[in-house]
């Protein structure tokens, strides 16, 4: 009796797996979907991160750093190629979000210190502080997205009261942030004695200086505090980073919401946000985005006047410049895709939904081709046709936008 309760048990054992791993290989053997077989038929721009990054010698890092127009003296030594591998490798996903938020606060950094006249790298500092995170508060106090400490702030006059705190605006702290740079640099006449005064004050650098007996930086580098030695390198890995990002097989993750065509207008008289919102046909959520120093939902009413940040075509809503678009299912957009495209204007949909083929031209926006379309959103084309980096889209591509029906 023992022995056939025990051939049973066997039995069972031997049965279940093999039941299993017929249940998951037919699991796997999963047919493509209609979207995918049009992927497959048209020639739509895709881009998918490699499994392992690709590694280079350092020859090659040290050639790229010198191919960096700048001001900034881009040194590779050890140091730097362990903050290099440290972005391009270890935080590569951080790395593509990073190069994302860029496409939004770069234009207005560089607008910014090309007037007050510093380095345009520079930018690359705001990455080191903040990951371009306009609301990130350090455990020491410091805010926003150049990190500046209150008294920091009061000295380079950033507002900070119950209704805004002007270092975490986007304007007005890289304003403040230019001066402060170039301030320090008529000290130390060296850009990389600057940054890392940045990092922890300039008479700690003096200081650091003094013990090296030299003004050249990585004869300093061994006096200063641990953060400072390992901020430089990590600016220098930044740049490289920002500028080798597709070398290196890392593929932007773009926010909800950018855009590159922001712009800006003082308002004097006090606003409520959602009334604003309302006006520039935008989220609340997505104004709060681009007006992160304001504490309250309101823009007070000041002579001095706020400085509201919005994305052009906003802008021109809100100031009565353009009139809201009325939702549309079918734009006239659609109809400009070459009749000789292997797929005409859209194919049935699935799920009451339309696939509509469109291609893209000189001077598109895919944030403005999605407006076109009821309840698509950039962040939907771009999974759709998997890109990873809208700014390599070039005339003549053909992408998916799925509609309603």
């Amino acid at each position: 009796m023992k022995i056939k309760k025990l051939n049973l048990i066997l039995f069972f054992t031997l049965l279940i797996p093999i039941n299993f791993a017929t249940y998951a290989f037919e699991k796997t053997e999963i047919p493509c979907t209609e979207i995918e077989e049009l992927l497959q038929r048209m020639d739509v721009q895709k881009s998918k991160a490699d499994l392992a990054p690709p590694v280079f010698n350092d020859d090659a890092y040290q050639q790229r750093l010198e191919d960096v127009s700048s001001e900034i003296e881009l040194t590779f030594n050890n140091h730097v190629k362990k903050a290099i591998r440290f972005y391009t490798e270890k935080e590569r996903n951080r790395s593509a979000i990073i190069v994302g938020r860029s496409t939004m606060y770069f234009p207005i950094f560089e607008d910014v210190f090309e007037a007050m006249e510093v380095p345009d790298d520079l930018k690359y500092l705001a990455i080191v502080e903040s990951t371009l995170r306009p609301n990130v508060r350090s455990k020491a106090g410091a805010y926003g997205l150049w990190q500046f400490m209150p008294t920091t702030g009061e000295q380079f006059k950033l507002e900070q009261n119950y209704f805004v705190d002007e270092r975490a605006d986007i304007y007005q702290s890289t304003v403040a942030a230019a001066r402060y740079l170039k301030s320090m640099n008529k000290r130390f006449d060296n850009w990389l004695l600057t940054i890392a005064a940045y990092n922890c004050g300039p008479n700690r650098v003096k200081r650091a200086m003094k013990e090296a007996g030299s003004n050249d930086f990585w004869d300093v580098y061994e006096y200063l505090p641990k953060e400072t030695r390992g901020y430089v390198p990590s600016f220098i890995a930044v740049a490289y980073t920002l500028n080798y990002y597709d070398l290196h097989k890392i593929y932007p993750k773009y926010p909800r919401y950018s855009s590159r065509r922001l712009t800006s207008k003082l308002i004097h008289e006090q606003m409520d946000l959602r009334d604003v919102a309302a006006m520039a046909n935008l989220p609340l959520e997505k104004l709060m985005v681009f007006n992160a120093s304001l504490k309250r939902n309101i823009i007070p009413a000041t002579e001095k006047g706020y400085r509201l940040v919005l994305p052009k075509i906003n802008m021109d809503y809100f100031l009565g410049k353009k009139s809201i678009p009325m939702p549309v299912v079918a734009p006239e957009v659609v109809h400009q895709v070459p009749t000789s495209s292997p797929i005409l204007a859209s194919a049935s949909g699935v799920n009451d939904e339309t696939i509509v083929l469109y291609e893209f031209k000189k001077g598109d926006n895919l944030w403005e081709i999605a407006r076109q379309y009821e309840g698509v959103s950039v962040k939907d084309i771009l999974d759709l046709n998997n890109i990873g980096d809208y700014r390599k889209l070039r005339p003549g591509v053909r992408i998916l936008i799925k509609t309603k029906a």
